[in-house]
């Protein structure tokens, strides 16, 4: 149908079987970057709302990467890493 082939136009692979978790987790955080990158592009900020209508995946990640941000500025135990902050 016209979603699958939507998504094989845009590379995406049905077999992610030999993917690790952290392969996963880094496409996963790449195509959100993109989205915010998009998002920032029309609004002029990256002030996604949580409950973005549009993208609700785009604004929980954003959260998610406000909060991550957080723990590790306390010291605390975060899955942001040094190479996502710069």
């Amino acid at each position: 149908g016209e979603r699958v082939d939507n998504l094989e136009t845009i590379g995406f692979g049905w077999d992610a079987s030999h993917l690790s978790i952290a392969q996963v987790d880094n496409e996963i955080w790449d195509l959100r970057y993109n989205e915010l990158a998009a998002y920032k592009e029309e609004h002029g900020d990256c002030l996604v709302p949580k409950r973005y209508e549009p993208n609700k995946q785009l604004g929980n990640w954003v959260s998610n990467q406000r909060q991550k941000y957080r723990l590790l500025q306390e010291g605390k135990k975060s899955h942001m890493t040094e190479e996502r902050i710069a």
